[in-house]
């Protein structure tokens, strides 16, 4: 019996390391390229005028299988920023936490909806007016969902809606709109993880796959240093 319980704790300090979610540490350095844009979350009481765009991360001490894009965006807005603190490297439908819509991440469903905007237009953010449509894009995918949760891709609708945009110029929510009408699950796929904090704030960003080419040819490099080294053994 003693036996059978030794085994078990083994067999448990090994899995729960597994089960625990990777970490980065985040520092943020700064939103930019970037528009000054007055936005609105009424299901959470939050409203004001606020830097939309991309934020600028340096991520280090990643303890993810892949490397981090260093290009996020926000999608708890609720929450403050802070430099260098250990994020969770978590699922994007687990996000954002707490702080999310309703209380509640976003879901699978809504995390689907970001990578195919990700992946059809995040080469076209390049200056502040796609920057800050991209982020508007990101906030009302997260907190309205779009036709598939029955709400119109609508940024100015200030009724009944879970983000709205106060001001801006017409052209951002214009472009804003136009991707997201985009998005009928026919679109490519980026690979997006969620960097989440309880006590502040959440942001998505892409992670970089290896192509299989390069991960064969990592295997045949370290086999020939291997096989290298044996005959100089000899």
């Amino acid at each position: 019996m003693m036996k059978k319980l030794l085994l078990i704790a083994m067999i448990s300090a090994l899995v729960v390391p597994a089960l625990a979610a990777p970490t980065v540490d985040v520092q943020y350095t700064g939103t930019l390229p970037k528009q000054n844009i007055s936005v609105a979350f009424p299901e959470v009481g939050f409203s004001g005028t606020v830097e939309v765009g991309v934020y600028n991360l340096t991520l280090t001490n990643n303890g993810f299988d892949y490397p981090l894009g260093s290009m996020a965006f926000c999608i708890e807005p609720q929450n403050t920023t802070k430099n260098k603190v250990s994020y969770s490297v978590v699922d994007l439908s687990n996000a954002p936490s707490p702080l999310g819509p309703g209380g509640n991440p976003m879901g699978a469903g809504k995390a689907d909806l970001l990578r195919e905007l990700f992946g059809r237009r995040f080469d076209s953010v390049t200056d502040n007016q796609t920057a800050a449509a991209f982020q508007l894009a990101v906030w009302e995918v997260v907190f309205d969902g779009g036709p598939d949760y029955g709400n119109a891709w609508n940024l100015t609708n200030s009724n009944g809606g879970n983000f709205y945009v106060n001001s801006t110029g017409s052209a951002t929510i214009t472009l804003a709109t136009n991707w997201l009408n985009e998005l009928d699950g026919s679109g490519p796929m980026a690979n997006l993880v969620g960097l989440s904090h309880q006590s502040y704030q959440d942001f998505v960003t892409m992670y970089t796959v290896p192509a299989p080419g390069a991960i064969l040819l990592g295997g045949l490099g370290t086999s020939l240093v291997g096989w290298l080294r044996r005959r100089r053994s000899l």
